[in-house]
């Protein structure tokens, strides 16, 4: 599958955004002409000659290739998976659930086939949002969802033992109305359970068939070197952003292939 890579300053936030019923693609600050140039020399395909991520296909990223969903073969975009944490309207302002559930329509009509949420997200709401866009061809869509997070009244509590994941699975397959989750994660590791105990049982689930891969999020240097296995390419959620680049956390996953950042 195709890769995408920066011609230019790569701390660009790319967005999605809904005007006039279609999804359109914005960027904070405008690339410099020297990048269209820059991707002519690379045989790229510019979506847009200002923007600063292109799309070059001549790069290949076989650990994309682990994370396909179960039919449907390899998605036009393979490396673009759709958040859905404000899609669920809380905690991010006014939110109508008619241009929500219109995100996730336009991102499958517009090639996209992996979307992300959680349980804790919008107190499930996320979740059962994404079950709307599901029922129509599940096996054809890579659903990654989390556990080890939940609420009590406004308080986020960590739990990360084998019996409470075990139950935040449940749950979500349950607002998701599926029988598998192509990808559970992690959400947080506990501070009070053993990050090996919680290892085990996301294992223990990708056995059992409720989950074809698991993952993680939010691990510091010394939890990926020290449970991460070479070359398990485990995914893991970093929080990363121009203001949080966390560049320290990512290399420590792509030391010897830990983990698909």
């Amino acid at each position: 599958p195709p890769a995408l890579t920066c011609l230019g300053p790569c701390n660009l936030p790319l967005l999605f955004s809904m005007s006039e019923g279609f999804l359109t693609w914005l960027e904070m600050t405008r690339a410099s002409p020297e990048l269209a140039q820059g991707a002519e020399r690379k045989n790229a395909k510019v979506w847009n000659p200002e923007i600063a991520f292109i799309w070059v296909p001549e790069m290949e990223t076989p650990i994309l290739s682990r994370y396909l969903p179960k039919r449907g073969g390899t998605p036009p975009l393979p490396w673009l998976w759709l958040g859905t944490w404000s899609l669920g309207g809380e905690g991010f302002g006014p939110s109508d659930a008619r241009v929500s559930r219109a995100v996730l329509e336009k991102a499958l009509e517009a090639g996209i086939r992996h979307i992300d949420t959680a349980g804790l997200y919008a107190h499930g709401k996320s979740e059962a949002l994404v079950a709307k866009v599901l029922a129509r061809n599940r096996e054809e869509i890579f659903v990654s969802t989390k556990g080890g997070l939940l609420w009590e009244g406004n308080d986020v509590l960590h739990r990360g033992s084998p019996e409470d994941l075990r139950r935040s699975l449940v749950e979500s397959l349950e607002r998701l109305k599926t029988d598998y989750v192509d990808l559970f994660q992690l959400h947080w590791p506990d501070p009070r359970i053993p990050l090996t105990e919680s290892l085990d049982a996301l294992r223990e689930f990708q056995q059992a068939g409720l989950i074809r891969s698991y993952g993680v999020g939010n691990l510091t240097v010394r939890e990926i070197t020290q449970y991460i296995e070479p070359d398990l390419f485990l995914p893991h959620q970093v929080h990363f952003n121009p203001i949080h680049p966390s560049q320290d956390i990512l290399e420590a996953g792509r030391d010897r292939n830990r983990c698909f950042n």
